[in-house]
C-alpha cells in the first residue's frame, strides 16, 4: 500500500497525467491545479506546457479525478488573460461530460469554468461551441448546453 502511495506523489508531472492509473491522474490533476495556483505570473510556463491537454484531461471517467482535472482548468482560467485551450473542444467536453452528466460538486464548479470561459473566450468560438451542444442527440448533453 506504501507503495502505491509513492507511485501517486512521486515522478514528472507530465508522466504521472498519462498514467492509466486514476489515483495517480487523480493526484496529478490536484498536483496542476495547485501549480497554476501557486504560479507568480501567468508568464510561467507551466501555462503553456498543459494548456493543449486541458480538455483532455477534464473527460476522466472516474468523476473524484475529474473534479480535480475541472478544478485545474478553473485555477488556469482564473490566472490567464489570453486563452491558449482548445476552447471549442473544452466547452464540449465540458457540457458533454460534466455539466449534463456530472454529480452536483461537479456541475458546480463546471460552471464556474464555463463563466470563466465566456468571460475571457472569443464569443463567437464560445457560442459556436454551445450551439454545437444544443444540437446534441443526448439529451442530458443539449439540456445542459441550454
Amino acid at each position: 500500500m506504501n507503495s502505491a502511495r509513492s507511485h501517486q506523489d512521486e515522478g514528472p508531472l507530465e508522466e504521472r497525467l498519462k498514467s492509466k492509473n486514476f489515483k495517480v491522474k487523480m493526484t496529478a490533476y490536484s498536483d496542476l491545479a495547485q501549480k497554476y495556483k501557486d504560479a507568480e505570473s501567468e508568464n510561467d510556463p507551466i501555462f503553456g506546457q498543459y494548456a493543449s491537454q486541458l480538455h483532455k484531461y477534464i473527460n476522466e471517467n472516474n468523476p473524484a479525478a475529474q473534479e480535480n482535472a475541472i478544478l485545474a482548468l478553473k485555477n488556469y482560467l482564473e490566472r490567464v488573460t489570453e486563452l491558449s485551450i482548445d476552447v471549442k473542444n473544452t466547452l464540449k467536453t465540458l457540457v458533454d461530460k460534466a455539466i449534463g452528466p456530472g454529480k452536483p460538486n461537479i456541475k458546480l464548479v463546471s460552471m464556474e469554468v464555463l463563466l470563466l470561459i465566456f468571460e475571457k473566450g472569443d464569443k463567437e468560438v464560445v457560442f459556436g461551441a454551445i450551439t454545437d451542444q444544443i444540437a446534441n442527440k443526448n439529451q442530458k448533453t443539449s439540456c445542459a448546453g441550454v
